[in-house]
């Protein structure tokens, strides 16, 4: 039997998407991709925003912070800080004298920045009076030179625009402090002149680091007197004095627990200025960076610091107190402002005699003012928002910076920019 195959009645027909459909599908893809791309794009853009304000905020921090940690020990010293002669009554409160240390070596005393000798006028061969005004200097930088000058180089390069030089217009503050807890002592033999002392330690104190032709800081209740020593495990050894009749340290007992410190190793310099770092990832380019020194070594701290600014609180004979910039300090004072010297000056010099620079004895608290950066370029963001304020300026609002900044006049570029103000009282004088 023979079967017959019948053809199908039904048709097939190729199936998929026509053009229209096509193009639909590829707008669409477009549209999403474009979507992805600028929600990614809107993302980065806010995500490096936020980390450059961020490391605005942790650099002032810092910066800040480590400033007003020296600047609270400005002038701090073992109980020597003011006398409690003479002082004198006024509507503001008491008014101190000054204490000074009295220097009785012939050793130079060298400072990184500038050599102390006795004051002009000075008899020969007698000890003198360490006046606290070298404790603190302060230099108001324009956009020309600083007032008063600055130390040159190698303490501190010129002001300029290239890498490695001092950025121009930001002042410059030096200050001087005792650190260390220091060491008890005892009189060996009280009738040998001049004695020799011998160190002791108890819990807590520094480990001893004398060593010959160092410089000793004695303290007792009486005041602070500097000499040169000759060191011999516990036991120091004067040298070189001045008067070897006027080293009478306190016997080392009782209450009022007299201390020696290393001048020469724990009594420090230290020095704030800003200085211009070459840029890695763009050859040219320059990045503002705040620098400490202390007794020569330099250390850099943060970048993208552009201003750095010092007010310094005054306090005059009256007890009133006013804000006054380096140059103004350093100028301003005579003996109707500056308070009377340690008395040693007025005995030997006379109760008219004007020490220069004195208003730097009457440093009550220091001002900071420092503008931070980015560091970093923020190129997609606008220009208004690149507006800032720098309160010394003396602006009202925040106004974006032409091609350059003021007083720096480095490339402005397209970065945010926040001041950070810090107002410390110092340990300079009145207790």
């Amino acid at each position: 039997m023979t079967g017959r195959r019948h053809a199908s009645t039904g048709r097939r027909y190729a199936s998929g998407f026509n053009l229209v459909e096509l193009m639909i599908a590829m707008v669409l893809g477009l549209l999403l991709s474009l979507g992805l791309v600028t929600l990614f794009s809107a993302t980065n853009t806010t995500s490096r925003v936020q980390d450059a304000l961020a490391r605005i905020q942790e650099n002032g921090r810092y910066a800040v912070t480590r400033i007003d940690s020296d600047l609270r020990m400005m002038n701090g010293q073992f109980r020597s800080n003011s006398s409690p002669m003479n002082w004198r009554p006024t509507s503001n409160g008491p008014v101190y004298r000054s204490a000074a240390p009295i220097v009785n070596t012939t050793a130079a005393l060298v400072f990184p920045d500038l050599t102390v000798a006795a004051p002009a006028g000075w008899p020969a061969d007698t000890v003198y009076p360490l006046s606290s005004r070298f404790f603190a200097q302060g230099y108001e930088c324009g956009s020309g030179d600083c007032d008063p000058a600055v130390p040159p180089a190698p303490f501190l390069p010129s002001a300029g625009s290239a890498a490695g030089e001092r950025v121009t217009g930001a002042d410059v503050l030096t200050l001087r402090y005792q650190r260390g807890t220091g060491w008890g002592y005892r009189v060996v033999d009280p009738s040998v002149v001049p004695p020799q002392l011998e160190l002791t330690t108890v819990t807590g104190d520094d480990p001893l680091n004398f060593q010959s032709g160092d410089l000793a800081l004695l303290s007792d209740c009486s005041g602070s007197m500097i000499v040169q020593v000759d060191a011999g495990g516990t036991i120091l050894t004067p040298t070189n004095l001045i008067e070897a009749d006027q080293f009478k340290p306190s016997p080392g007992t009782g209450a009022c627990d007299p201390r020696v410190f290393n001048f020469s190793r724990d009594f420090v310099s230290v020095t704030y200025w800003l200085r211009l770092d070459a840029d890695p990832a763009v050859d040219g380019r320059v990045i503002p960076a705040l620098m400490r020194n202390q007794n020569g070594e330099v250390q850099e701290l943060v970048q993208g610091v552009e201003r750095l600014d010092f007010l310094y609180g005054i306090q005059s004979t009256d007890g009133a107190m006013a804000y006054l910039t380096a140059d103004e300090v350093d100028s301003l004072g005579d003996n109707a402002t500056c308070f009377p010297p340690a008395n040693r000056f007025e005995y030997v010099l006379g109760t008219g005699y004007l020490e220069p620079g004195c208003l730097w004895r009457t440093v009550r608290s220091v001002e900071v003012h420092a503008l931070f950066n980015t560091v970093n370029d923020l190129n997609t963001m606008a220009v208004a928002d690149t507006a800032y304020r720098y309160s010394i300026d003396g602006t009202t609002e925040p106004t974006p910076p032409g091609d350059t900044m003021p007083v720096s006049q480095l490339p402005s570029g397209r970065m945010l920019r926040k001041e950070f103000i810090s107002l410390l009282s110092v340990r300079n004088g009145n207790q």
